[in-house]
């Protein structure tokens, strides 16, 4: 990724678009583009050092105590174990998500006793870590998964373990995850998937071009600015961050049309 951003630099780029693989890591090519005065915007993944004109992405510690709160407030009792599949913890996102679930169910539901599993976003892992949850832990309340992809993997262990209970049973393990994508929302439908947090994936693309073209245009912005998109500016280890509504999507909302994972695009 450095490579690359080197060379679209040298190969004119006037601004960049990036989304980081390794939140610190980046910092090196973000000083390249820096010294040569070529604004980026960084886009889902927020850098951990290094500057950039604006992150663009939703609050993911709002996405962890979101969807922590969401499976106490759900489970079918208020103490035993909550399971969480981490993402990668070299991500920002990874570790927001993660110190969101964990710092919100401390201070709010101390009686549940939170067990980590490192899966570094590896949908084969998070499975296998899943099954472990479910042969360790009888009083497993719930499983906070901390993407998309590893559901229907989470869903067919707890099947094979004879610990599947539709939504809403008096046994049920509650499972979230965090993307939006149409197929969550199917699993939602089927009684399944308890939940998710919608990412707005289209607004990330639609507002990284915008400030790309906003830095070229020499805009500038400040913490605190609320933006007409119902969204407020903030600070995000040293930057600035556009972060965008993220909503929880349940059966209670799941076919609303305003959701990006109903559009027929999305679908298609």
């Amino acid at each position: 990724q450095i490579t690359d951003i080197h060379t679209l630099i040298q190969e004119g780029a006037q601004a960049l678009i990036v989304n980081p693989v390794d939140s610190a890591a980046i910092a090196p090519a973000l000083a390249y583009a820096a010294s040569k005065n070529i604004p980026v915007v960084s886009v889902d993944v927020a850098p951990s050092s290094g500057k950039v004109y604006m992150i663009v992405r939703a609050d993911n510690i709002a996405y962890g105590q979101n969807s922590c709160k969401y499976i106490a407030t759900h489970a079918t009792s208020s103490s035993g174990h909550i399971a969480i599949l981490e993402g990668d913890l070299a991500s920002l996102n990874g570790q927001d998500r993660t110190n969101g679930c964990i710092q919100y169910l401390k201070a709010n539901y101390p009686q549940f006793q939170i067990v980590q599993y490192a899966t570094k976003w590896d949908t084969p892992t998070a499975v296998s870590d899943a099954r472990t949850a479910l042969s360790t832990y009888s009083d497993l309340r719930g499983i906070y998964v901390q993407w998309s992809a590893p559901e229907d993997g989470i869903l067919a262990a707890e099947k094979a373990a004879g610990r599947f209970t539709s939504v809403g049973s008096s046994s049920h393990i509650v499972l979230i995850g965090n993307d939006g994508v149409p197929h969550e929302h199917a699993l939602i439908r089927a009684g399944q998937l308890d939940a998710t947090i919608s990412q707005p994936a289209n607004s990330y693309a639609q507002y990284a071009i915008f400030y790309a073209q906003q830095a070229l245009e020499g805009k500038t912005y400040s913490a605190g600015q609320s933006t007409n998109h119902n969204s407020m500016i903030v600070t995000v280890d040293g930057n600035l961050e556009d972060a965008l509504p993220a909503p929880i999507v349940d059966k209670t909302n799941v076919n609303d049309p305003n959701l990006w994972g109903n559009n027929s695009q999305s679908n298609s």
